[in-house]
C-alpha cells in the first residue's frame, strides 16, 4: 500500500510541474503578445498624427453654432496661413480640444488641425520658423508639432512641470525651467508639477554633501547634473541621495573631466533609456504613466577639447537630436552643449559663431526644436541649453546662483 500512494505521489507532483509549465508558457505569450500589441497601438497613433498640427492661443468664437465656430476658427487659421505664405497648404479639418471652458477667453483650448499631408505639414512648420526667424516673434502661441499624444489627454488643462537649473563655478549661472504646457504632457508623469534642477558641478563628488544639503532643501523630481569628473575609483553609492534613483554616465576615455548624472525621485520609477547614438557623455530616463505614456529627460555634456574623442562629436550631437526629435518621442535634453551663444535666438551672420554652432541652430531649426534659456550661463556666454520637442513645456526659467560651499 504505500509503495502505491508512493507512486500517487509522484504522478501528482509530474502532473502539476507540467500544468505550472503550461500555464507558465501560456502567460508568457499572453505578456509578449500584449506588448506587441501596446507598441503596434503607439505605432499607429503616431502614424495617424503624422499630418496633424496644434495650433495654440486662438480665440474661441462665441456663436453657439457648432459649424459657425468651426467657420470661424477657419478663418482665423486662414489669416495666419496667410501670414506665413503657406495660403495653398489645404487643411482636412480642424477641433478645438477638450470641453469649452467657463471662461473660454482665458482658458482657449487649442485648435488640431489636420492638414493633407505630411509634406505640407512640415512645408507649415518650416515657414512658421522663418516668419519667426524675421519678425522675431512665433505666430500666435504657437503653432508648432505635436508629439504621440491623444485628443484625450490634450483635452485636459495642464499647469505644466517646473525645471530649475543651476550651474556650479562655471559663471555660477543656473536655468530654473518650467514644464506647463499642453495637457498631455502633465499626463505622461501622473504629477502635477514636475521641479526638475539642472547644474554643472565640475567635480561633484568635492561638493557632495552641499549639494545633497541643497538637493533636499528643494526638493525636486529630476536633477541632472554635467561635469561630474566622476571615474571608476567613484563608487556609485557615493553619489547616491536618499529618494532617487541614480543614472550615470562617466567619460569614457582616459581623461579628466567631464560625466553626467540624472537623479529621479524614486516615485516616478524612471528607467533608464538608451538611445541609438555615439555621442559619449549622455544619459537618459524614461517616465512612464500608468496609461503607458512616455516622456523622456536627458543630459548631454558637449567637451570643449573635441580631439579626446575618436569621432565628430558635433555630428555626433546633431546626429543624437535628430534622431530623438524625428523618433515621436516628446523628450527634454539639458546640458552644457559649450557652443558659444551671445543671446537667444541667435543671430548667425551678425554674432560671428563658428560654422559647428551654426550647424547646431540649423539641426534644431529643421527639426522644430525648442531652445529656452536665454540669459547668459557663463560670462556673456549661453552655454548651458535646455532643447524640447514642444514649446510650452517650459517656465518660470531662473538663475539660483552658485551652489553654496
Amino acid at each position: 500500500m504505500s509503495q502505491y500512494v508512493g507512486k500517487l505521489d509522484t504522478d501528482v507532483e509530474q502532473k502539476l510541474a507540467e500544468m505550472d509549465k503550461h500555464v507558465s508558457k501560456c502567460m508568457d505569450a499572453q505578456a509578449v503578445q500584449e506588448a506587441l500589441s501596446t507598441d503596434k497601438s503607439e505605432e499607429n497613433e503616431i502614424e495617424r498624427r503624422k499630418t496633424n498640427v496644434i495650433v495654440h492661443g486662438v480665440p474661441e468664437s462665441d456663436a453657439d453654432d457648432v459649424d459657425r465656430r468651426t467657420d470661424d476658427d477657419m478663418t482665423v487659421l486662414a489669416a495666419m496661413f496667410h501670414e506665413v505664405e503657406a495660403d495653398d497648404i489645404k487643411v482636412g479639418s480642424v477641433v478645438r480640444l477638450g470641453k469649452k471652458a467657463a471662461d473660454p477667453i482665458q482658458n482657449r483650448r487649442p485648435i488640431k488641425v489636420v492638414l493633407d499631408s505630411v509634406d505640407n505639414k512640415v512645408t507649415l512648420l518650416r515657414k512658421a520658423k522663418k516668419t519667426e526667424r524675421k519678425g522675431g516673434r512665433r505666430l500666435v502661441q504657437d503653432l508648432h508639432p505635436p508629439g504621440p499624444d491623444t485628443q484625450a489627454t490634450r483635452s485636459q488643462k495642464a499647469p505644466g512641470c517646473r525645471t530649475k537649473a543651476e550651474e556650479s563655478q562655471r559663471g555660477n549661472r543656473s536655468n530654473n525651467l518650467s514644464r506647463r504646457g499642453c495637457k498631455e504632457k502633465r499626463a505622461l508623469v501622473d504629477f502635477n508639477e514636475l521641479l526638475c534642477v539642472y547644474l554643472n558641478a565640475r567635480s561633484l563628488i568635492n561638493k557632495f554633501h552641499e549639494f545633497e544639503a541643497w538637493i533636499t532643501a528643494i526638493d525636486p523630481d529630476i536633477v541632472g547634473v554635467t561635469e561630474t569628473w566622476a571615474n571608476s575609483s567613484i563608487f556609485d553609492s557615493e553619489l547616491m541621495i536618499k529618494g532617487y534613483d541614480v543614472f550615470r554616465k562617466d567619460r569614457p576615455v582616459d581623461r579628466e573631466g567631464g560625466g553626467v548624472l540624472l537623479y529621479a525621485k524614486s516615485n516616478l520609477h524612471a528607467v533608464e533609456f538608451v538611445p541609438d547614438s555615439n555621442f559619449p557623455e549622455q544619459i537618459w530616463c524614461q517616465i512612464q504613466s500608468h496609461k503607458q505614456d512616455k516622456f523622456y529627460i536627458g543630459v548631454c555634456y558637449r567637451t570643449p577639447s573635441p580631439s579626446i574623442f575618436q569621432i565628430n562629436i558635433h555630428s555626433a550631437l546633431r546626429e543624437l537630436i535628430s534622431k530623438t526629435a524625428t523618433s515621436g518621442k516628446h523628450f527634454m535634453l539639458m546640458g552644457d552643449f559649450n557652443y558659444a551663444f551671445s543671446r537667444w535666438p541667435p543671430l548667425p551672420d551678425i554674432d560671428g559663431l563658428d560654422c559647428h554652432a551654426k550647424e547646431f541652430c540649423s539641426c534644431l531649426d529643421d527639426n522644430f526644436l525648442y531652445q529656452h534659456v536665454v540669459f547668459p550661463t557663463r560670462k556673456d556666454n549661453i552655454l548651458d541649453l535646455i532643447v524640447t520637442d514642444e514649446p510650452d513645456m517650459i517656465t518660470d526659467i531662473r538663475d539660483l546662483g552658485a551652489l553654496a560651499m
